[in-house]
């Protein structure tokens, strides 16, 4: 398949390599907006260079790694020419793009896959496995901390994580957007958010997200400005399960007493962990290799992930 992608750094640049080493890959065209790069950058292998985005009409797929705000322009451009069309998250970062987006026709929608990263993570797999098992009972309350200390690094100091007022630019949207979105999967909708921006070591460095639905409560922290740590908590009527350093836990059962019958915490149990600690790349490899298989099956993507992203999207508009 020939396949074409909208710019070549960063982002870009992980799913270049990827698709260079596909073998569903024949050809892959880059789009570089500015001319003057062209002559910085070498054809090699499968890859050709080019700054006419008329010269990706004839792809069988389109991946938009752009900014953001270029977004709707790309799929605009493309779902006209009836192409599969992969594109990074958000999609959209205004109320008008976002309507865009929601008025395109049910056919123009399944063929959009957005590129929200848990989707294919290992994350995903284990919290199906656990919202399906019967014996840990309804669920609760989730609770998810993800920090580092980034903000800290003098490479971060103008960086523009802290800097922009787009809401997809700021800690909230950039990093828990993906978690909103993983969330839309499982349990459709919140009745209830509230985002809450901090300024701890520079501005915007620090966000608290607070959902709720009828049956439960989620609280996410994100933190450039703290230790590493990476865990999430789900407290069930009957157990609790908890990620923490790549691994999976179960304290079970619910009713677990001391000698004095007494309430204690139940029994801590791994049942599980990540075979790869870089689930991250891992998972956006899977998110690409499933968008190549769908366009080579002649299939449509799923319409309620586009839906869910849609949902992610208006929940930080």
């Amino acid at each position: 398949m020939k396949i074409g992608i909208i710019g070549y750094r960063n982002h870009a640049s992980k799913h270049i390599d990827f698709l260079v080493n596909s073998k569903l890959v024949s050809k892959l065209l880059v789009f570089v907006y500015k001319a003057k790069i062209i002559n910085k950058l070498q054809n090699k292998n499968k890859i050709k260079y080019t700054c006419i985005l008329k010269d990706l009409e004839d792809c069988d797929g389109i991946l938009i790694c752009s900014p953001t705000n270029t977004h709707k322009y790309y799929i605009s451009y493309f779902i006209k020419k009836k192409k599969y069309i992969f594109c990074e998250k958000p999609g959209a970062s205004s109320k008008l793009e976002f309507q865009f987006l929601n008025n395109l026709e049910i056919k123009q929608k399944k063929k959009i896959y957005f590129n929200y990263n848990l989707r294919f993570s290992e994350l995903d797999k284990y919290l199906k496995k656990c919202l399906s098992l019967k014996k840990y009972g309804k669920v609760q309350f989730i609770d998810i901390k993800l920090t580092n200390g980034i903000s800290f690094k003098n490479q971060f100091i103008n960086n523009w994580r802290f800097k922009s007022n787009n809401n997809f630019e700021k800690i909230s949207g950039n990093l828990g957007v993906h978690y909103v979105n993983l969330l839309m999967k499982f349990f459709n909708m919140f009745e209830y958010k509230k985002i809450i921006n901090l300024n701890i070591n520079k501005r915007n460095d620090c966000s608290v997200i607070l959902m709720s639905s009828k049956n439960f409560i989620l609280t996410c922290f994100f933190s450039y400005s703290s230790p590493y740590s990476d865990e999430i908590s789900i407290y069930f009527t009957n157990s609790i399960i908890k990620f923490y350093n790549n691994n999976v836990f179960e304290l079970y059962p619910r009713d677990t007493f001391d000698k004095k019958k007494l309430y204690k915490s139940p029994p801590k149990k791994k049942i599980g962990s990540f075979l790869n600690k870089n689930d991250y790349n891992q998972s956006n490899k899977k998110s690409v290799n499933y968008f190549l298989k769908t366009i080579k099956s002649k299939k449509s993507f799923l319409l309620k992930d586009f839906e869910d992203a849609l949902k992610s999207i208006n929940f930080f508009l």
